[in-house]
């Protein structure tokens, strides 16, 4: 298990200093940038919009504040922090006073799991990693807490949690849960710390940032069926660690154990997250994150409760083999070619560095143009140290902003030739409306032919007849 770890994460720490276009992170830079300046949260009349709490912003805009690329920073930032959520699921483990194989083990299943079936989110320059790195160590400071100060401190690093995505409420809630269950008395003060460092929090955004603040915040968003069966469908990259917790669940005596209601409380909380915030259009395969940590942890509690049923040593070592071979076979079904490839294709190596070339090519022709722009590549056009005036992805491929958002000055302006420059993903024709409707002809009466650059991933730049 460890071993295809490793191999797993090559790709990602790899990918840190590559000029690839990643979903997300020109976005995020864009906002870092702008995190200690009234823009973090624009105006409800611009086309770029925050709908993110500010923990991330800050982190890397200081950062960046001292010379650091907000993207490449951000990568490293991500990849600590995928590392920091397995060791504390791991230590979470240890808290339920689980065995060390079993914490081990539990935290290779995380590893495994998002490394494998969800890849696209290791080492991603975004605060979703982050936020539930701090949402664990949280849960482990509050189950390990033996005063006042320490469950104080585990309430802080909740809400630094919550103030860097808010969706990451699968931990505190399964953690407050268990604490009313066996240790009230701090349950009650951790409650009361989280409430008090939230509402503070809130007050000093809103007092800085005023009503673009709650407009970005609370922005509208669409919902779909589509979108949560989907989501909901996520559940079978859990699969296996999930069979097993509750195989093992139903076989022992209640009451469980602390570990195995801890267990419980996590997988509850995490599908309770999926089908809140799963039938959101646009949300990704992010959203299963919570609940691939709940049956991790469940996992590790399963693992050491075994011993409790009435089964050979011999059986239950078996048993064990099976579930990790079962595992390793999820993974491995699962995951893309490409992500395991990395450290042995020389192939697939080659087009990773052909599209970083491209894209540093199309940066550097960039670099030469004035603004203002409009792209869909915002982390190319960023590199080129442009910042597009309009999130174009968000408007035209994905629904989110469409209902809302009067997308019609964009296409004004396109049609005018008035942006220095346009720069949108692929190659082959990219002069089609793609759910913008007017994009096409606007590029058609305001642009030359586009410039193509790069042969796998290729993005097209349009310059002003």
């Amino acid at each position: 298990m460890a071993a295809v770890a490793i191999l797993l994460l090559i790709r990602p720490v790899c990918l840190v200093g590559m000029w690839i276009e990643r979903p997300n992170e020109g976005w995020n830079a864009i906002h870092a940038l702008d995190a200690f300046g009234p823009m973090l949260y624009p105006a409800p009349n611009r086309l770029l919009i925050n709908n993110y709490l500010p923990g991330w912003f800050y982190l890397v805009g200081l950062l960046s504040h001292f010379g650091a690329d907000p993207i490449v920073s951000g990568r490293i930032i991500a990849l600590g922090a995928f590392v920091a959520v397995a060791s504390g699921v791991f230590c979470l483990l240890r808290c339920l006073c689980c065995s060390v194989l079993a914490s081990v083990v539990g935290a290779l299943c995380f590893m495994l799991i998002v490394g494998g079936l969800l890849s696209s989110y290791v080492g991603l320059a975004e605060p979703q990693m982050l936020a539930h790195a701090l949402a664990i160590w949280g849960a482990v400071l509050l189950l390990s807490s033996k005063t006042p100060g320490s469950v104080v401190a585990a309430s802080i690093v909740t809400v630094l949690a919550l103030f860097t995505k808010q969706t990451v409420i699968a931990l505190p809630m399964a953690s407050f849960v268990w604490m009313a269950m066996y240790r009230r008395q701090w349950a009650q003060l951790w409650l009361s710390g989280v409430t008090v460092a939230a509402c503070v929090a809130w007050m000093a955004l809103i007092a800085g940032y005023g009503s673009d603040f709650i407009a970005n915040v609370f922005f509208a968003r669409t919902f779909a069926l589509a979108s949560l069966l989907k989501n909901i469908a996520l559940v079978s990259k859990v699969a296996v660690p999930l069979i097993f917790f509750l195989s093992v669940s139903r076989q022992l005596k209640k009451p469980l154990d602390k570990s195995m209601t801890f267990g419980w409380l996590a997988i509850v909380s995490g599908l309770l997250v999926i089908t809140v915030f799963g039938g959101a259009d646009g949300v990704s395969i992010n959203i299963v994150i919570d609940l691939v940590i709940g049956c991790s942890v469940g996992l590790g509690a399963a693992w050491d409760n075994l011993r409790k049923l009435n089964l050979s040593a011999q059986r239950a070592k078996c048993i064990q083999i099976i579930v990790v071979i079962s595992v390793l076979l999820r993974v491995g079904i699962g995951t893309p070619y490409a992500v395991f490839a990395f450290a042995f294709d020389s192939s697939v190596r080659a087009q990773l560095n052909e599209i970083s070339a491209s894209n540093a090519s199309l940066r550097d022709k960039l670099v030469t143009l004035d603004d203002p722009v409009v792209c869909e590549a915002l982390s190319v056009c960023l590199w080129a140290g442009h910042r597009s005036t309009a999130d174009l992805w968000k408007l035209h491929y994905e629904t989110t902003l469409t209902p809302y958002v009067d997308a019609q000055p964009v296409i004004r302006r396109l049609s005018e030739g008035k942006y220095g420059a346009v720069v949108l993903f692929g190659g082959s024709s990219p002069i089609n409306d793609r759910h913008l409707p007017g994009l096409g002809a606007a590029l058609a009466n305001g642009y030359k032919a586009p410039q193509v650059f790069g042969s796998y991933e290729q993005l097209s730049l349009f310059l002003p007849k």
